[in-house]
């Protein structure tokens, strides 16, 4: 009763992944089949996670607040956090493009953030819009992120 969850995705199993940004954060991985859920805590308390993907290999990928990008794997339990270095901003939904490199949006601080599978790094870059607020992405089959504009209203490539 006391969950706010979003952003589903199913792994390669079938396992249903979900963020729960109430009461205690956590990623939460639900089995459809049997009905058992696993809730992997987020690291700090601080944490709200809003977008989450599943990777190939079946760990998981999730933004929020007080971090750029956080990669957990269900197997272990443990977290690889990409920490924010601005206070006030954080990442928003990320998804994969068919490189394997990952791409999200962050609503506050008005960027867009990648990181580099090759490197594990982490790049950012300035909306067109000053005002802009990037949301949801999606890219698409040649590789181009699609976004709104979460202030201004507006789709861009």
């Amino acid at each position: 009763p006391m969950r706010w969850t979003q952003e589903t995705h199913f792994d390669k199993d079938g396992n249903v992944y979900v963020t729960d940004r109430g009461k205690r954060p956590a990623i939460v991985k639900v089995n459809p089949t049997t009905g058992e859920s696993t809730d992997y805590p987020t690291p700090s308390l601080r944490n709200s996670p809003h977008g989450l993907t599943v990777d190939v290999d079946g760990t998981v990928w999730w933004s929020g607040r007080s971090v750029f990008l956080t990669h957990l794997d269900p197997k272990t339990g443990k977290s690889d956090i990409y920490p924010t270095h601005v206070l006030g901003m954080h990442g928003h939904t990320p998804v994969f493009n068919s490189k394997g490199d990952l791409w999200f949006s962050m609503l506050v601080g008005n960027k867009i953030g990648n990181w580099t599978r090759a490197t594990d790094k982490v790049s950012f870059y300035e909306t067109p819009e000053p005002r802009g607020r990037p949301y949801g992405f999606v890219i698409d089959s040649k590789d181009k992120i699609w976004y709104v504009e979460y202030q201004i209203g507006r789709a861009h490539v």
